[in-house]
């Protein structure tokens, strides 16, 4: 198993073991995963998203006699407040997220806020 294979199973077992039962976690793209916080405020998905980060900062990974950490950005967008559509929240969050890579990986934006 490569490394990066190795950092996505790492994750799946953190969404896994630290998600409620009514989240849905799904990965998304690649390296990409939604999660869908029912009825739950941005301030509050993002506390729950910093929690997972610091989970992901402790992780290290070995692959090829290499051991290196895993980074964590997410992008966050409420409905109603950001979109009024699923595919317009998704587009939102997604925004969100390649704002939080732009600013050198490991960050949590929610859109339209910025980094915190």
């Amino acid at each position: 198993m490569t490394g990066g294979d190795q950092a996505i199973v790492a994750l799946t077992k953190i969404l896994d073991k630290q998600c409620r039962a009514d989240d849905i976690a799904c990965r998304y793209a690649g390296d990409e995963f939604l999660i869908i916080l029912s009825h739950t405020p941005a301030a509050v998905a993002r506390k729950r998203t910093l929690q997972w980060k610091e989970s992901v900062e402790k992780i290290k990974i070995t692959a090829k006699d290499t051991e290196f950490g895993i980074t964590f950005s997410a992008g966050i967008a409420e409905y109603p407040t950001h979109a009024s559509t699923e595919e317009e929240l998704t587009i939102k969050a997604d925004q969100a997220l390649y704002q939080a890579k732009s600013q050198k990986h490991n960050r949590v934006v929610i859109f339209g806020e910025g980094e915190r």
